[in-house]
């Protein structure tokens, strides 16, 4: 599941059934297996999951076709950061959804600006901006990174 699980999350899954005053067998089908006992997710898993991977992949892979077929197109570089925006947001709603649960808005927005904050440490399109450094992008990477997982999803 990529859903960042919160205790809240776990509150709404779980009810709770009280135990049986006494046992009693009762013939007929096996009983169904013990679901697995969730908790929510540690510090580590919650970073892992608010990081978009697969999108980062692909713009990685597709920065580096532009960089062989495009003289440096940084307008093209835009449009494919555009789109890849888009396809986060929608990549980490689906991804995230789990029946019975509310949205996982926050979830969508931190993945969301993630991607963002990982296109701008990898440079394009960004450096064709005047003010761009490349510390910048790599020091907001490591804030990113280490600081929501901290403060989201407990």
């Amino acid at each position: 599941m990529r859903r960042v699980v919160t205790p809240r999350d776990l509150s709404l899954l779980t009810t709770v059934v009280p135990p049986a005053p006494y046992a009693t067998y009762i013939p007929g089908p096996a009983p169904t297996p013990p679901q697995p006992v969730l908790t929510p997710d540690d510090y580590l898993t919650r970073v892992v999951k608010y990081i978009p991977a697969e999108i980062v992949a692909v713009f990685v892979t597709v920065r580096g076709i532009i960089d062989l077929v495009a003289d440096s197109s940084t307008f093209l570089y835009w449009i494919v950061f555009g789109f890849l925006v888009i396809m986060t947001v929608v990549y980490s709603w689906k991804s995230s959804t789990v029946k019975g649960l509310p949205p996982a808005y926050t979830q969508v927005v931190v993945s969301t600006v993630s991607f963002v904050i990982w296109v701008f440490a990898l440079g394009e399109p960004f450096s064709s901006l005047g003010w761009y450094r490349p510390i910048y992008g790599s020091l907001l990477l490591i804030l990113y990174t280490l600081i929501p997982p901290l403060l989201i999803g407990k």
